[in-house]
C-alpha cells in the first residue's frame, strides 16, 4: 500500500511543480512500486513517459516487420506464379495446336523425297489454280501476275459462258461472294454484268481470251477448266455451246499449250470432235454417290476397246484387293466404260438426247479418235497403282486440289505429273527442295511409277528442268508447248 501511494505522490508531484521533469525516483522506490514497466519509470522522465510506451511499442513492431515482410513477399510470389502457370496453360492449351500444325506443315513439306519421285525424267508441274490467290482474289489479273512472278509451270483458268456467249473468267462461289447471291452462274448474267462486278480491291473479271494472253507465253501449260450452266438438277446445259465456244478461242489465240478439261465427259467428247488435235483431259473422282453413278470413278472410260477396259479395269481391281482396298469403287468395268448400275454410254446418251431434243443419236456417244492426255485425279483418289495404270495408257496424272502440306507430301511421293493447288509457291519450294536432296541421294523407298506420262518415250517432254526454265523467263523468252494442237485440226 505504502509503495503505490508513494507512485500515485511522484506521480502527482510534477504536475504540481514539486519536482523537476528530468527527475528520476530512485530504484529502490521504483522496485518497491511493483510497477510493471519499471524500465520506462526508472529510465524515463515521467512527462516522456507515453512517448516512452510508444517508442517501445515501435522497436517491437520493426523487430516484428522484417518477418511480416518476408511473409508477404512469400505470399505474393507464391500468387504470382499460380497467374504464370494458369496463363501458360492457358496459352499452350490454344497455341499448341497451331504449333504442332505448323511443325507437321514443315516436317512434310521438307521430308525427304521418295524413290518415285526422285526417279522421274522431270519434275511435276506446279498449277495455280486460279493463279496464287494468297494475297489476290481468284481468276484475276493479279493472282495470275502473282503466280507467274511465283515461277509456275502451269495456270487453271475457269471458263463459264455469259448468257450472250462470251468466255468469262469465272466461278459460281466467287459469283456468289460479288453478286451476294448463292446459286448464281455464269449463264445467268450477260457479259457486261459480269465483266462490271468488281472484287474489294478494285479487281474485275476477266475474259478468257484475255487470261490466255496474260499467261500462255510464260508457261507450260494452261488449263482451261470448264464450267457449265448446269440446272437446278445438276445437269449442264450448254455443253454444246461452251465447247464450240472454247474450241474457237484456242484456235483464234492460237494457244499451242492451252489444255481443256471438263467434269462433263460431253465436253470432252465434244472438243475432240471439233478439234481432234486439241489436247484435253477428263476428271477422276468418287467423292460422290452422283459421281460414281455417272461413272467418273472410272480411269479408262475414254479407252476405245471394250476387251481392253474390261482387262485393265479387272487387273486394277485385283491389285486394289491385294492392296486391301475396295474393289468394288476402285476400277471395275462392265466393257462400256462405267459400272454395272448404269453404263457411262447410256448416261451420256440419255444426256445427248435431253441436250439435243433425243431426235438424232448425240455425236458423242461415238469414242473419238483423239484420247484425253490427261487425267485430273482428285487428291483422295492419288495412289501408286492409279498412276502406274494412267501411264501404261500414255496418261498423265494431275492431282487437285492440293492445299495441305501432308497431302502435297503424299503425291509427290507417289510420283504425279503434275500438282493443282491454291498455294503454289509453297509446292514448288517443297519440289525444289526435294530435287536437291535426290541430287544428293536422299530418295526415300516408295512404291510408285517413275516418270512416264504422255507421249512416251521419244517425245519432246513437256516438262523441262526449272533452271532451263528460269534461264528463258530472266531472258523474256516466249515459249510455246509443242504438246497439243495450236488450236490445230479446227473444224
Amino acid at each position: 500500500g505504502i509503495g503505490y501511494g508513494i507512485v500515485l505522490i511522484t506521480g502527482l508531484v510534477p504536475h504540481f511543480g514539486l519536482m523537476k521533469s528530468s527527475s528520476r525516483l530512485p530504484p529502490g522506490i521504483a522496485a518497491g512500486s511493483g510497477w510493471a514497466q519499471l524500465d520506462i519509470v526508472t529510465s524515463v522522465p515521467f512527462t516522456k513517459r507515453a512517448d516512452a510506451v510508444r517508442l517501445q511499442q515501435q522497436q517491437q513492431a520493426s523487430r516484428q516487420r522484417p518477418r511480416r515482410d518476408k511473409f508477404r513477399v512469400l505470399l505474393a510470389c507464391i500468387a504470382i506464379g499460380v497467374v504464370l502457370s494458369i496463363s501458360i496453360t492457358w496459352y499452350l492449351q490454344r497455341q499448341l495446336p497451331e504449333v504442332q500444325k505448323r511443325v507437321q506443315e514443315s516436317q512434310a513439306l521438307t521430308a525427304p523425297p521418295s524413290r518415285s519421285f526422285c526417279s522421274r525424267s522431270r519434275p511435276p508441274m506446279v498449277c495455280a489454280h486460279g493463279g496464287d490467290t494468297r494475297h489476290a482474289p481468284p481468276n484475276t489479273a493479279a493472282a495470275f501476275r502473282a503466280a507467274l512472278a511465283a515461277g509456275v509451270d502451269c495456270v487453271e483458268v475457269d471458263a463459264a459462258l455469259s448468257s450472250d456467249g462470251v468466255l468469262v473468267v469465272t466461278h459460281v462461289r466467287e459469283l456468289a461472294q460479288l453478286t451476294g447471291r448463292a446459286g448464281v452462274q455464269a449463264g445467268d448474267l450477260t457479259s457486261s454484268q459480269l465483266l462490271s462486278l468488281r472484287w474489294p480491291g478494285g479487281e474485275g473479271l476477266l475474259r478468257v481470251e484475255q487470261a490466255v494472253a496474260l499467261t500462255s507465253p510464260f508457261v507450260d501449260c494452261v488449263t482451261l477448266d470448264v464450267k457449265t450452266y448446269n440446272d437446278e438438277a445438276g445437269r449442264p446445259l450448254d455443253e454444246a455451246a461452251i465447247s464450240s465456244a472454247l474450241v474457237s478461242l484456242v484456235h483464234s489465240t492460237r494457244c499451242g499449250n492451252c489444255l481443256i478439261w471438263a467434269k462433263s465427259d460431253a465436253v470432252v467428247r465434244r472438243i475432240l470432235q471439233l478439234s481432234p488435235g486439241q489436247r484435253t483431259g477428263y476428271i477422276l473422282m468418287n467423292e460422290t454417290q452422283e459421281a460414281r453413278r455417272l461413272g467418273m470413278h472410272h480411269p479408262l472410260r475414254f479407252s476405245t476397246s471394250p476387251d481392253r477396259r474390261r482387262r485393265l479395269a479387272a487387273e486394277a481391281a485385283a491389285a486394289a484387293a491385294d492392296r486391301g482396298e475396295d474393289a468394288d469403287t476402285a476400277y471395275e468395268d462392265d466393257g462400256n466404260g462405267a459400272d454395272s448400275g448404269q453404263g457411262l454410254e447410256q448416261g451420256v446418251k440419255q444426256q445427248g438426247q435431253q441436250q439435243q431434243g433425243g431426235g438424232q443419236q448425240p455425236y458423242y456417244q461415238q469414242q473419238p479418235q483423239q484420247q484425253p492426255g490427261v487425267v485430273g485425279v482428285h487428291m483422295d483418289m492419288v495412289e501408286a497403282g492409279l498412276l502406274e495404270l494412267l501411264h501404261g495408257e500414255g496418261k498423265q496424272l494431275f492431282a487437285w486440289t492440293i492445299n495441305r502440306p501432308e497431302v502435297l507430301r503424299r503425291v509427290l511421293d507417289v510420283g504425279v505429273d503434275a500438282v493443282v493447288t491454291n498455294h503454289p509457291a509453297t509446292a514448288l519450294e517443297a519440289i525444289e527442295t526435294r530435287l536437291a536432296r535426290c541430287g544428293s541421294g536422299g530418295g526415300s523407298s516408295s512404291r510408285g511409277g517413275g516418270g512416264g506420262g504422255e507421249g512416251g518415250e521419244g517425245e519432246a517432254p513437256l516438262i523441262r528442268s526449272r533452271s532451263s526454265r528460269g534461264k528463258e523467263r530472266r531472258s523474256g523468252g516466249i515459249r510455246r508447248s509443242s504438246t497439243g494442237g495450236s488450236g490445230g485440226d479446227y473444224l
